[in-house]
């Protein structure tokens, strides 16, 4: 969902990306080295350089990033990703695949030059850049990313440490091929042990997790989710996760748990593990009979109806954001995410194909609290006496026509929805 900041940035135009773009990237050379201009060093802070030529032939040469402290990015693709929305053009076009620290060595095999203006609005020069910018194809020599190969901007290379290369051939791609993030193992978890509704303890056996944090969840034998101390887990040095299970007062039953990535794109499916019921004690030695007079029946009680599961509320989405002191303006449209978090196109927890234009009408089935999430400008106080303004702790877990469910910020629901009593609490 989308935090403060989101909501006050106006929505760019959205497009698909062609096949073509690729084959248009390097359309454009200039004579000899040329020269380009300035270009962001990511995606969202813009790095002012200037293209420089090339001027000297040594075998390496040293990237300077300029007081920045993220360091030199060595990219995919000779071009900037500046929509965030559009960061996985292609699978070799990431934002930025390794930050190189000021003096490594890099030993620079070719360039080329990109004409912006042939990309869509993802990659267009901003205000103040040059539409033609000049790339390094470059080698690291040293460090941890020795052996990769990507792009660096030109002016990233120093003038003085820059040697004389010709422009980028297909053959020259392929001798020296971009070196993609080696895919690693998939997450596989294990459980052991025994125990049962008195006690005991299971134990999981896991690998191939060699993030920091992942996403835990668990499930009763009915298939309700079961509530966790916490819903995140801390990967191991060894790859492993520390994932135990007390059994103790848990109802007898099977049930299953899951760890994925936070984005949801990597997961060890669901696990499933058995609590046992109580053992039975010993029958005691029998004894004698004592003939006792036969009871008159009485009539069997009907039995009482489990309460009905609560049915889903309907809830209509709104986008509207604050524009200035007194004015709303529609915003981009709001999306459902795995997690009661904000930013999370960026975090990696959005799901995917849930986009809400203002006015569709969601299916909201419990709720719950979450981070706190505003229509308008925290750094800015124009807009406090906004008679739209509103900010809340509030989610709704939403079901999708898929069967998928997600969380969604009260913010983005018309005002008579931002406070359903009759929902359950999650």
């Amino acid at each position: 969902m989308r935090t403060a900041r989101d909501a006050r940035r106006p929505a760019r135009r959205r497009g698909r990306v062609l096949a073509t773009t690729l084959a248009l990237l390097t359309s454009v050379a200039l004579a000899g080295c040329g020269d380009g201009g300035s270009t962001p060093d990511d995606d969202h802070q813009q790095q002012k350089v200037a293209a420089s030529p090339t001027t000297r032939a040594e075998r390496t040469s040293t990237v300077d990033a300029g007081g920045q402290p993220e360091g030199v990015a060595l990219r995919g693709c000779p071009f900037v990703v500046h929509d965030v929305q559009h960061a996985d053009v292609a699978v070799t076009c990431l934002s930025v695949h390794e930050r190189l620290p000021t003096g490594t060595q890099v030993t620079m095999r070719c360039w080329t030059d990109t004409d912006t203006g042939t990309l869509g609005d993802w990659g267009r020069a901003l205000k103040g850049e040059p539409r033609v910018q000049r790339w390094f194809y470059v080698t690291v020599a040293d460090g941890e990313h020795a052996g990769k190969s990507g792009y660096v901007y030109s002016d990233l290379v120093p003038r003085t440490e820059q040697t004389k290369t010709p422009r980028c051939t297909p053959e020259i791609l392929r001798t020296y091929p971009f070196s993609p993030r080696v895919e690693p193992d998939p997450l596989k978890l294990e459980i052991t042990g025994t125990c049962t509704t008195q006690g005991g303890t299971l134990t999981g056996r896991s690998s191939g997790f060699v993030g920091e944090e992942y996403a835990v969840t668990a499930y009763y034998p009915d298939g309700r989710e079961y509530p966790l101390a916490s819903n995140s887990i801390s990967a191991r040095a060894d790859g492993s996760v520390p994932w135990t299970w007390s059994c103790a007062g848990d109802p007898a039953g099977t049930y299953t748990t899951e760890i994925s990535t936070v984005d949801g794109r990597e997961t060890t499916g669901r696990v499933s593990f058995t609590i046992g019921a109580p053992a039975n004690p010993s029958p005691p030695a029998p004894t004698p009979p004592t003939p006792v007079p036969t009871p008159t029946p009485k009539p069997t009680p009907t039995p009482t109806p489990p309460p009905a599961a609560p049915k889903p509320v309907a809830v209509t989405v709104s986008n509207l954001v604050t524009n200035g002191a007194e004015q709303m303006r529609e915003d981009t449209p709001a999306y459902l995410s795995t997690r009661t978090v904000g930013s999370c196109r960026k975090l990696g927890c959005k799901l995917d194909g849930t986009e809400m234009s203002s006015g569709f009408v969601a299916q909201a089935i419990c709720r719950l609290t979450g981070d706190r999430i505003t229509n308008g400008q925290n750094d800015n106080a124009i807009d406090d006496g906004n008679p739209g303004l509103y900010s809340s702790t509030l989610w709704y877990r939403i079901r999708w026509s898929d069967g998928r469910e997600g969380y969604l910020s009260t913010v983005w629901l018309t005002p008579t929805h931002r406070n359903e009593t009759s929902l359950p609490a999650c």
